[in-house]
């Protein structure tokens, strides 16, 4: 079995939309609990895809600032 390594922590909704993100571009991924009452998570990807998943997440985290600024707008709009 591959060694798992922790990519991300955080609340279950973020952690949802990260796996489906990484699984839809062909990295595997698991999911854990870090407290008994399930608010905290943690997202692992395999150690030999964790520069992969950590290029995909850049990407979704440029691609998601930028989609907020266009509904937004800018402070820098004026």
């Amino acid at each position: 079995m591959a060694n798992w390594v922790v990519l991300l922590r955080g609340l279950p909704g973020e952690i949802a939309v990260v796996q489906s993100w990484l699984n839809a571009n062909h990295i595997p991924t698991f999911v854990r609990n870090t407290d008994l009452h399930g608010v905290a998570m943690e997202l692992l990807v395999p150690a030999d895809k964790l520069a992969q998943a950590k290029e995909l997440l850049a990407a979704f985290h440029s691609s998601a600032v930028a989609e907020e600024t266009e509904e937004h707008g800018s402070d820098w709009d004026e």
